[in-house]
């Protein structure tokens, strides 16, 4: 940090559009700071994270996505020349922090830049700095939407799209098994691809069945991530089915065994896996829980949960005892508020239950029966395709129907609303060299 003019003891620092649509950020930084950022971030239902940075490569490389906004902690760089190189042709808004003890001339550097709209040194109020993030981007929005202003980078999609609010990382299981969540969990990532959304599939199968039912390779897979947990390893483990990201699942039972005493924490823990994809730039992960032992740590992994069902007494049965898991079990435990569980029913017919019969009879037993997000008939394309080697999504129009639904209900209405502290309840952390007042 000597570019920036200032001395460290010790390693710390001496002395003191559419106005409905998310504002993506590109959140930039050490990774303490940035993981502090983006969690604050996440549920403020104004933003999407488009991605994570943590070094000034990285800044650069994803500044190609084009955010509305990008939040950077100065002190990943060297000094104001290497930032002013990095950030020198972004056009959108740049919100720099800087902590105290930076000398005025580096500052006024850091302002000097085109792109920049704030300089903010020393402690930050975070909530009065999220408000003007938003408004500023919004007025950009609405001055190009009237010819007066830049081009807007986030205003590109695919007619009857919508924007994600906020990071998803989606679980979609069922303790039943042969209820088709590696079909819905498959055909919601193409979906959310479709989208135009950075996303991620995670198989947890054992021999899992995504990279045979897509015609992709057995591997590199989880277990290649495994070897190198990080940001860096999971891009080179990604496989491309057009423009999803794969990360297939464990080749075989024996594998999965060794990895559950991992699976809830550490570094190779399925929570530190969401990470590392939002580290490494995508706005939804999605994991096919396949495997029934991997399902706790899957759901503290996720913000919000796909609950698929067979439309029969059983798979009522079933469906009830995962409400009852997720709600009461592990309350507390995992970041999944009740409004976002979703159902979908597969595979009902003439002589099962039908979608709403299903619903009712959950909600007569439990109050917090989810709603029904979508239903996909039995529809004979689905399992013809799959037999090809190709998702059935490509195949089965009522399957792309309903995925359009569920995308619907995740990927643009918000997983959590935080509220917003009283200025007294505000707690001043600490984030490396920063103070920030959350």
């Amino acid at each position: 940090m000597s570019g920036w003019g200032i001395q460290t003891v010790g390693g710390v620092l001496g002395g003191a559009g559419n106005g409905d649509e998310p504002v993506t950020v590109l959140v930039a930084g050490s990774r303490e700071t940035a993981s502090g950022l983006h969690s604050a971030l996440l549920g403020d239902v104004r933003f999407r994270v488009l991605a994570v940075a943590t070094t000034p490569m990285d800044v650069k490389a994803k500044l190609a996505m084009e955010p509305d906004a990008l939040l950077l902690d100065g002190t990943v760089f060297e000094g104001p020349e290497e930032l002013t190189q990095t950030i020198g042709g972004y056009r959108g808004d740049a919100f720099v922090l800087l902590p105290a003890g930076v000398p005025p001339s580096a500052a006024d550097a850091v302002r000097a830049i085109p792109a920049v709209r704030d300089v903010l040194v020393g402690e930050v109020n975070f909530v009065e700095l999220a408000g003007r993030i938003y408004e500023t981007a919004r007025a950009r929005k609405q001055a190009a939407a009237s010819g007066a202003g830049r081009a807007v980078f986030a205003g590109a999609r695919p007619a009857g799209t919508t924007a994600a609010a906020g990071w998803r990382a989606i679980a979609v299981w069922s303790p039943q098994g042969g209820v088709g969540k590696s079909t819905i969990a498959t055909s919601l990532a193409l979906e959310s691809a479709s989208r135009r959304l950075p996303t991620i599939l995670i198989g947890l199968g054992a021999p899992d069945p995504i990279p045979l039912s897509m015609g992709l390779r057995s591997e590199p897979n989880i277990t290649t991530w495994l070897e190198d947990p990080t940001p860096e390893k999971l891009r080179l483990c990604i496989q491309k089915f057009d423009t999803l990201d794969v990360l297939g699942g464990f080749p075989d039972p024996v594998a999965l065994a060794g990895y559950i005493p991992r699976a809830q924490e550490g570094a190779a823990s399925l929570p530190s896996l969401a990470n590392a994809a939002a580290y490494a730039g995508y706005a939804v992960v999605i994991f096919d829980v396949s495997s029934q032992e991997l399902a706790a740590p899957a759901l503290v992994a996720s913000n919000a949960l796909v609950l698929v069902a067979r439309p029969t007494l059983n798979g009522l049965l079933q469906t009830v005892e995962a409400v009852r898991l997720v709600n009461d079990t592990m309350a507390g435990q995992h970041s999944i508020a009740r409004e976002a569980v979703h159902l979908v029913i597969n595979r009902y017919r003439d002589s099962t239950f039908q979608p709403t019969e299903f619903v009712k009879s959950g909600g007569d037993v439990r109050g917090d029966f989810p709603s029904l997000a979508a239903s996909v008939p039995d529809d004979p394309e689905i399992e013809a395709a799959h037999n090809r080697q190709r998702p059935g999504y490509l195949h089965s129009e009522h399957l792309r129907k309903a995925m359009a639904a569920l995308g619907n209900v995740l990927l643009s209405a918000p997983v959590e609303a935080r509220s917003v502290a009283t200025v007294g309840e505000r707690k001043v952390k600490r984030f490396g060299p920063l103070r920030i007042r959350m």
